[in-house]
């Protein structure tokens, strides 16, 4: 199944008011000044792969700082959920019916959606054998009607749809109020949407680099399987001499208390140096390993869905740019993966191009992105792999 996106619109989503990509590649490099919204493409794409489950929203809401810092109503308490607004443009839920936020291809059919609704509880009774029944129902009301009804009942429409099939587009449409999603509030009504919702395979890696824990569970999917020769070959491209990589119990010296809980991996990366006796610890070899792996474990287990990075180049010297996007352009031939990343680093984008004009078979693509300062909207421009290279030859500085 090719699951790549051939195109890309997202309206309404934080500053993207109005984003139209016509044509992605393979392998996407995304480049512009600091918040030019990068990172925000590829929170949208985390969306769509995600389905716009409520825990992903969450997710969102927290890495951003934004569920932290909540409206307060009348008395003063906390209203967590009034930090969904965050998430469309303007930081304010719109006033207008369906105005929502829609990230995906349109042409194939394959996007999300989130409005912002309010909804109305009535009761309808039915004849059922004989016998009158009563059935709660929750109507969708129009936002101009909201202020008749003090019983409103404030709430997020989510739609999916992953194509047309033999009978058309079949999108699937769930409604969470807003009171159920976060926190001790949440109900069943969340329980049952996360437990249907069934996203793309998509991997996102942060700016930061992952714990060893993740790390080792990572690991652990790909022991003694091809992807496990794979990410040794990726370690060797900074150290030529690896063997082997395992993980092991971390286990701390008696006495010894760690400053909290929270710095201290159960489990610990070690590698077989050719040379060398014993097991020598990963993050004794500096970060560029522990994010060669990391980006390669997680392009694995992104299969062939999205590998999505944030700034790519952390931790890694130019020297080895190079070859960490030749292992990426060979494992999106070989598994149908899609990459989107971003950078600030020239070092990067001119390597990038040299590796994208050698894959004659995928597309690469460079996404620059710029934002308008009389409204804040961001917009975007395509580069093609030959364009690129036109450019850098020309002493044309893009980034």
């Amino acid at each position: 199944m090719d699951r790549r996106l051939g195109s890309l619109g997202i309206k309404n989503f934080r500053q993207l008011r109005d984003l139209s990509i016509a044509e992605l590649g393979h392998v996407n490099l995304i480049v512009g000044g600091n918040n030019s919204g990068k990172s925000t493409l590829l929170d949208a794409l985390r969306l769509f792969a995600g389905r716009a489950a409520p825990s992903l929203i969450e997710e969102l809401l927290l890495s951003h700082g934004e569920l932290q810092s909540v409206a307060q109503d009348a008395a003063g308490d906390a209203v967590p959920e009034q930090a969904i607004a965050n998430l469309f443009f303007g930081r304010k839920f719109p006033q207008a019916d369906a105005d929502r936020i829609v990230v995906g291809d349109m042409e194939s059919k394959q996007f999300i959606s989130l409005e912002h609704i309010y909804l109305r509880e009535e009761v309808e009774a039915r004849e059922v054998d004989g016998e009158m029944v009563s059935f709660r129902r929750l109507r969708k009301l129009p936002k101009a009607d909201t202020g008749e009804f003090e019983s409103a009942i404030e709430a997020v429409e989510i739609v999916s749809s992953d194509g047309p099939d033999l009978f058309g587009s079949t999108p699937r449409t769930n409604r969470i109020p807003l009171a159920d999603m976060f926190g001790p509030r949440r109900t069943g009504t969340r329980s049952r949407l996360e437990e249907s919702i069934v996203g793309m395979p998509y991997s996102y890696v942060s700016s930061r680099f992952n714990s060893q824990n993740s790390l080792a569970e990572a690991w652990d999917a790909v022991v003694l399987t091809d992807g496990e020769s794979l990410a040794l070959d990726a370690l060797r491209i900074i150290e030529p001499q690896t063997l082997g990589l395992a993980f092991v119990q971390n286990n701390r010296p008696r006495g010894y208390r760690p400053p909290s809980a929270r710095s201290i991996d159960e489990r610990i990366a070690v590698l077989k140096v050719k040379g060398l006796d014993g097991p020598v610890p990963l993050q004794s070899m500096g970060d560029g390993m522990a994010r060669l792996l990391q980006l390669v474990l997680s392009a694995l287990r992104a299969g062939d869905g999205f590998l999505l990075v944030d700034e790519i180049e952390n931790g890694l010297h130019y020297s080895v740019q190079e070859r960490l996007w030749d292992v990426l352009f060979a494992l999106s031939e070989r598994y149908g993966l899609q990459v989107f990343a971003t950078t600030h680093s020239s070092d990067c984008v001119r390597t990038f191009s040299e590796v994208a004009l050698r894959y004659q078979k995928l597309d690469g693509k460079l996404l620059h992105m710029d934002r308008i300062e009389a409204n804040g909207e961001a917009v975007v421009s395509v580069v093609s792999e030959r364009a690129l290279s036109d450019l850098i030859s020309s002493s044309v500085e893009v980034r």
